[in-house]
């Protein structure tokens, strides 16, 4: 039998910190790849697979943690895609740059939709509008690097995708607080 959305609200007020924490990574990985690309564009491609490999992994088990939240499943797509998009970018963060621009591009677009359909999933329960914000930034992100648009074009596409996880892990913040908080009103 599947949980109401007052249970589903129940689950996320007992795991808050999960989201917490998740989103913490999120953000620490963006920082680090935006940080990174003053290296090189070498370095930060494998920043960005290591950081897309991480979250993608914590996403898979801290979305395992918390079975009956309404957005389970497109977390976990959302996770797995990462992990295999991280795997991918870092056994070959050396091949043509077009090629792993492209690849980054369409990292960010799967995940842009993945976290749009998340938010549809939780609008009932959480602060589902930093959901779709980060969705948005995701899929303007992967157009900017596909468009080449001026304002991203000289710019390491890890850059780019490093604020994106940035916006993710602030979503993921934002819905840990606001889980927090409707848990301490009540």
């Amino acid at each position: 039998m599947a949980a109401t959305p007052y249970e589903r609200a129940e689950i996320e007020q007992r795991k808050w910190r999960r989201f917490l924490l998740f989103g913490l990574l999120l953000l620490a990985g963006g920082v680090f790849s935006v940080a990174v690309p003053a290296v090189s564009n070498f370095a930060s491609n494998v920043v960005l697979a290591v950081a897309l490999m991480a979250v993608g992994i914590i996403k898979v088990i801290q979305s395992l943690w918390i079975k009956s939240w309404a957005g389970f499943v497109w977390q976990e797509l959302t996770g797995f895609f990462e992990l295999i998009g991280g795997i991918m970018l870092y056994f070959n963060p050396m091949k043509a740059s077009a090629a792993i621009s492209l690849f980054i591009a369409f990292i960010l677009f799967i995940h842009g939709i993945l976290h749009i359909i998340v938010a549809m999933e939780v609008r009932k329960v959480t602060r589902w509008n930093w959901f779709v914000f980060s969705g948005i930034f995701s899929l303007l992100a992967s157009l900017a690097i596909i468009l080449k648009w001026p304002m991203v074009r000289e710019m390491p596409t890890g850059l780019v995708a490093g604020f994106s996880l940035m916006i993710a892990g602030l979503a993921y913040l934002v819905t840990a607080l606001s889980v927090r908080r409707t848990r301490i009103l009540s």
